[in-house]
């Protein structure tokens, strides 16, 4: 059909024998064909809306309707042509076998004129959720288009999280987005320390991630709480020890409140997390933090007596020579092992 003259396909459709909604080994109709092909001004799927038969609402093998072609596609022009078929209103929200709605897809591809258009229909259900739990407005936060995030924003429940516990904050900070970062900060009754399933809020994926930029918009947030521990009882400042973020272990260490002293489940202070990581220089950051905390045990091994070679040498050397530093059987014990080794001086 698609390669037909317009006069023949328009005698075709006129036929009394014609099935307009007839599907090919694929299950696609005559209309999702055309929605695929044809081109502005759109006259050969005119022609097919105004068969009297046309069925919009079908779907083909996998769950998808020609109103979500055409929004993927970013036929805006389709998009505000198909309304004015009478079965359009119990397509909108329709989901395809993902779970993806025509907005889902017009938001994944950035498609600003078609969220618009399908944003201004009625009946619009803008809380549809696709695979694991995802709205539009959360697949939205993942790309990098600010006119869609922002109109979306507009119309959304902005606490909301999927099944991995994310919300959109969380989504955004992960995918280095600022501005999006900004835009959320600026809505009443943002959650900032919503936690996902894991307890990880927004905060700590952007010092984990090292991202200056983020982390300064969210740590400058009034209920912003970065004592906050995650499953296995990780605070923020734990994080960014462990990969050897100095700027930002010294932009938290700034905080009012910031507990330095914190430990995970295992017994390690961030201190500790450094040590273990060879992080020498944010060892000695927060080794000389006035309220450091470095003689506890604590639940397993220290730092100190957990690893033996020339590396973990100069952390030792910080130790001994901070003002505080009393040595018991775990200093005693990592001494011992320290002379047994060859490269020990």
């Amino acid at each position: 059909m698609l390669w037909l003259e317009e006069s023949i396909i328009d005698l075709l459709l006129k036929s009394n024998k014609l099935d307009i909604n007839i599907k090919d080994d694929v299950e696609k109709s005559a209309l999702m064909h055309a929605v695929f092909f044809d081109d502005p001004p759109f006259r050969i799927i005119k022609l097919v809306l105004d068969h009297n038969g046309v069925n919009i609402t079908l779907k083909d093998r996998y769950g998808i309707t020609a109103l979500m072609i055409a929004s993927k596609l970013g036929l805006t022009g389709l998009v505000s042509i198909l309304p004015e078929t009478p079965s359009i209103s119990s397509d909108i929200n329709t989901t395809d076998k993902f779970g993806r709605t025509a907005l889902t897809n017009a938001a994944a591809m950035d498609h600003e004129g078609t969220v618009r258009m399908l944003l201004g229909l009625e009946d619009h259900e803008i809380s549809i959720r696709y695979m694991y739990g995802r709205t539009a407005f959360m697949c939205s936060a993942k790309r990098n288009h600010v006119e869609i995030f922002e109109m979306l924003l507009a119309v959304t429940e902005i606490n909301s999280k999927d099944t991995e516990g994310l919300t959109v904050l969380i989504h955004a900070a992960q995918q280095y987005h600022p501005k999006f970062v900004e835009l959320l900060l600026h809505r009443k009754g943002i959650d900032i320390n919503a936690q996902n399933k894991y307890g990880r809020t927004a905060v700590m994926y952007a010092a984990k991630r090292g991202n200056k930029a983020i982390l300064g918009r969210l740590l400058n947030h009034q209920n912003i709480d970065i004592n906050i521990k995650e499953c296995e009882g990780r605070t923020t400042l734990m994080d960014a020890p462990e990969l050897g973020y100095i700027s930002i272990v010294r932009t938290l260490l700034l905080l009012e409140g910031i507990d330095m002293n914190s430990k995970n489940n295992d017994g390690w202070a961030a201190w500790i997390q450094a040590a273990r990581n060879f992080c020498t220089e944010i060892v000695q950051i927060l080794l000389y933090q006035e309220d450091i905390e470095i003689n506890e045990e604590n639940n397993r091994e220290t730092a100190w007596t957990y690893k033996r070679d020339n590396e973990y040498t100069e952390i030792v050397n910080l130790l001994e020579s901070h003002h505080g530093f009393k040595p018991n059987l775990n200093h005693k014990e990592f001494n011992r092992r320290r002379k047994e080794s060859p490269a020990s001086p």
